[in-house]
Order: structure tokens, then sequence, then C-alpha cells
């Protein structure tokens, strides 16, 4: 066997035992990450919907009534309230990882609103929009796989079963 041979089959070998070591560690790691994934998220989301409720010391709680209508259009419901609303309550829910379906699907359509509304155009960083399709894409995710491992759901599924 020739040098050359002998290196590659050594390096393609070790690179088989590093894929191996790695893909178990990553697959270990999962549950701890996602976790990771939906509350960090979850808990900037929330501080996103916080002032529109209470306020904060740049500006005044939004109003429930009157305010931003539905694209111009007055539905009589204020729609940065309601985005706040869904922003703290299912922040929340999604921090515990009850009901997180629901309120994953519920802050996805949130983002496509936002985006569309307030930062539409070709590129989301000169809209400022960057923020509202990284939420839609993190939350779609969550709708689609679920709360993970370490979530009042799951809990509620394992007890079900």
């Amino acid at each position: 066997m020739n040098a050359g041979f002998y290196f590659l089959q050594k390096t393609i070998n070790g690179g088989l035992f590093m894929c191996k070591w790695l893909n178990n560690f990553a697959k270990q790691s999962q549950p701890w990450t996602w976790l990771a994934l939906r509350v960090i998220a979850s808990i900037m989301f929330l501080m996103h919907g916080l002032p529109k409720l209470f306020g904060s010391a740049e500006r005044a709680a939004q109003p429930i009534f009157g305010g931003m209508g539905l694209f111009g259009v007055d539905v009589g419901l204020n729609m940065l309230w309601l985005a706040g609303f869904i922003e703290v309550v299912g922040g929340l829910l999604l921090i515990v990882g009850l009901w997180t379906r629901w309120a994953a699907l519920a802050a996805a359509v949130l983002m496509v609103m936002a985006y569309t509304h307030a930062h539409l155009g070709i590129n989301p960083l000169a809209t400022g929009g960057e923020g509202a399709v990284l939420y839609f894409l993190i939350y779609a995710v969550i709708f689609a796989f679920g709360a993970g491992k370490y979530s009042v759901d799951e809990m509620w599924c394992k007890k079900r079963k």
C-alpha cells in the first residue's frame, strides 16, 4: 500500500469517527438546544409585546380600541395592542411549552402580518424586517416540530399515553 493511499484511508476513517462522535453529541444535545431556542426566542418575543401592552419610558401603552387598523381598515380593535397581546401571552405559553403549536402558529402568522404591514420589501435588512422574518422561521419550525422534550405539552402527552 502506498503512503498516499494509507494517509487518505486514515483521514477518512478518522473523519468517520469524528462524524459519529459529533452526530451522537448533537443528538444528545437536541432536547436542550431545542429548549434554549424556544425559551430564549420567546423571552425576546415577549419583551417586544410588554411595551405595547404596558408602556415604557419612551412610549405609552397601546389602547385596546382605536389606533392602528388592519392594513388601513379600521376594525375597531387596535392591531398594535393585539400584536402585543399575542407577543406577551404567546411568549409566556411558548416559554413554558404549553399549547405550543397554537402559540407558535399565532406568532408565525403575526410575524407575516408584521412584515407585510410594516416591513414589506425585497430586502428585509433594508426595511428593518429581519426580526419578523427570523421570528416567523423560528415559530414556523416550532409549530412543525412541537415543544420538545422539556415542556408542559410533553408532560401532558406522556400522562395521556
